[in-house]
């Protein structure tokens, strides 16, 4: 998951962290956590009071990542790929 807080914020006007943290009245250092996208868990009582700020769906301020598909993509490996060997024509 991907929270989208910092950019819905943003687009409403709201310039940073503390900002919404005292429209929300949601502590300060759990806001420069949700505005970073580094949270790890946001409560149901923290989204609700961001939802209120922001006059929005909790829908709109997560974004659905599938982390296992994305592992499953295969890396390129720059050692692995084939280069012509000088003067051969390919």
């Amino acid at each position: 998951m991907k929270l989208l807080v910092k950019e819905v914020a943003q687009a409403k006007g709201i310039q940073n962290a503390q900002q919404l943290s005292e429209l929300a009245g949601v502590p300060l250092a759990s806001m420069y956590r949700i505005w970073n996208g580094k949270a790890r868990m946001v409560g149901l009582e923290t989204m609700e009071r961001l939802c209120k700020a922001l006059k929005v769906q909790p829908g709109l301020l997560l974004m659905h990542i599938d982390t296992e598909a994305l592992e499953a993509q295969p890396k390129p490996d720059a050692m692995s790929q084939k280069r012509p060997k000088a003067g051969s024509k390919k």
